[in-house]
Formats: C-alpha cells, structure tokens, sequence
C-alpha cells in the first residue's frame, strides 16, 4: 500500500505545529524505520496515516484513502486492510490468546473454520502455539507482545504499523520481534515502524525516516523525495 504526504501540517489544539509543511513518499512493500527522540511526532505520524487524527492542512494519502477527506466508512475499509500493533498492546483481558488474535476475523464474519485455522497458523508464527488457550494476563510481557503482533498480521494486511515494538523488551526477545517484522515484509506488506532500536534496524535493511528538530529526512541508499519541515 502506498502512502503520500504532500506538504501535511498537523498541530495538536492549542499547540505548535507537529508536522509543517511535511512530505513524504512509502511505496507499496517498502519497509520504514522512523527514528528520532521521544515527543518528536512519531506515534503521531502513525495515528494520522490511519485516520485517527487528521491533517489541518496538505493532502495525505494511504492507499486509495484521502486522510483529510474520507469517510468514517472510508477509514473502517482502510483500518481493516491494516495491521497496528500500539505500544500498550490493547490487549482483550480475561480473553485467551487464541480469542484475542481471533476477535478481528469473527468481526469481519469469517467462517469459523477459517478463522480457527488462520489463528493457530497466526500465534505459530510468533512461537505461541502452545499458549493458545491461556488468557493473555498470565502470559509475560513478550508474550503479550506476540499476541499483539499475531492479531495485527492474521488479517494478511496490506499495511502494517508498529509503534515503538521492541520497547521494554529484552535484547533477546527485541531481536525476535524485528525478525517478525522482517518476516511481515517479506510477504509484501508496506511496514512502517517507530522505534528507537537503532541496532537493530542495520539486520533488517529498509529506509530510514529521521526525525529530528525541525527537520526530517530519509537515511540510505534508495533515492527518496526530501521530506520537507518537520518538528
């Protein structure tokens, strides 16, 4: 899925401008890294390209979707064809693992057969085949992490957003998560993903989109567009 930002300005009400005058280019299975220090507007950028906030001024595109113009039935479409994983996971308490991953495909009305199936194939993909059945309160941290990438991906979506992925997480199990997301793009997603993880970013190849200040600019090889002022 495509994303194009053309000179976007967002300001949170009352504030100064987060985003001014931004742009910026994803294309279809390209894999993003947006780095920068904490405040800087990266979970912002993320909640604006699924429609949660919306640009003041500019035009944002992902996919076929007009952030600024769409509908409310326009962005249901656009965040069903996206897996996001938050950074508090919202997580289904009191709900097992296999019911948190499934609750997405009994919402669009799979058949249940499907949606047994595409759910155990999706919780053993993140190594969690044999905590199906427990309720997601008992599993630790990393595991829950898991959980929140598995209901993310088992839709097989077209555009995949992480925010902040491997934060709090152990050396160990944040190599396993970056993996996944390299796993996630390989099968032809557009991924983009904040983090603050810089070591691990150099395993998984992709661009760069570094936030800093008021300016933001792509880091590689791949010629990308200059993507304009951004704080």
């Amino acid at each position: 899925m495509r994303i194009i930002a053309d000179r976007v300005t967002y300001a949170y009400p009352g504030g100064s401008a987060v985003f001014d005058q931004f742009s910026w280019r994803a294309e279809p299975g390209e894999l993003w890294f947006v780095v920068g220090p904490s405040g800087c507007g990266k979970t912002t950028w993320l909640r604006l390209c699924l429609g949660m906030v919306r640009p003041q001024e500019g035009r944002l595109e992902v996919g076929d979707v007009e952030i600024g113009r769409a509908s409310p039935s326009q962005l249901r479409q656009l965040r069903l064809a996206t897996g996001v994983v938050f950074q508090e996971f919202r997580l289904l308490a009191g709900q097992s693992a296999f019911d948190n991953v499934a609750v997405s495909l009994r919402m669009a009305g799979m058949p249940r057969a499907e949606v047994v199936t595409r759910t155990r194939e999706a919780l053993a993909a993140v190594g969690l085949a044999d905590f199906a059945e427990q309720p997601v309160e008992h599993l630790s941290w990393g595991q829950q992490q898991r959980v929140a990438f598995a209901r993310a991906w088992v839709r097989r979506p077209r555009l995949f957003l992480a925010d902040e992925p491997t934060g709090n997480l152990d050396a160990e199990t944040a190599t396993a998560i970056m993996d996944l997301i390299g796993r996630i793009h390989e099968s032809g997603a557009t991924v983009v993903v904040t983090t603050h993880a810089l070591e691990q970013i150099g395993r998984l190849g992709g661009r760069v989109l570094r936030i800093a200040g008021r300016t933001a600019r792509p880091v590689g090889d791949s010629p990308a567009p200059d993507p304009g002022g951004l704080r």
